[in-house]
């Protein structure tokens, strides 16, 4: 029994030592490496300001955007839908024209 008990201390010391040492580690990386992430911070910031601002853009005119869009739809709506028997009549002429013509013969292009 004693010996479960001190193979379990031995493997609890050795968890909290590797937890040590990695934490120890993980600091001297971040300490090392700070002043590429104040570069790459100083860098991204005005990255950042430039989102902001277009957000703020994209906020206020989405919504004049689609009034007008919807305000033109509605309008070529208007115009196209009393249309609509007239152009289905002229596309079935058309096919109808079409489809009782010959089909033109190729023309064979001579090579130069």
């Amino acid at each position: 029994m004693e010996m479960v008990l001190l193979g379990g201390l031995v493997i609890l010391a050795l968890i909290a030592t590797a937890a040590i040492v990695g934490s120890l580690v993980r600091a001297v990386f971040w300490i090392l490496f700070l002043p590429f992430r104040v570069v790459g911070w100083l860098l991204f910031l005005p990255l950042l300001l430039v989102k902001l601002i277009i957000g703020l853009l994209a906020l206020i005119l989405t919504p004049i955007v689609a009034v007008l869009a919807a305000t033109l739809a509605a309008i070529v709506a208007g115009v196209f839908l009393p249309l609509m028997p007239v152009l289905l009549i002229a596309g079935l002429v058309w096919l109808l024209v079409r489809a009782s013509h010959r089909p033109r013969p190729a023309r064979l292009v001579a090579p130069s």
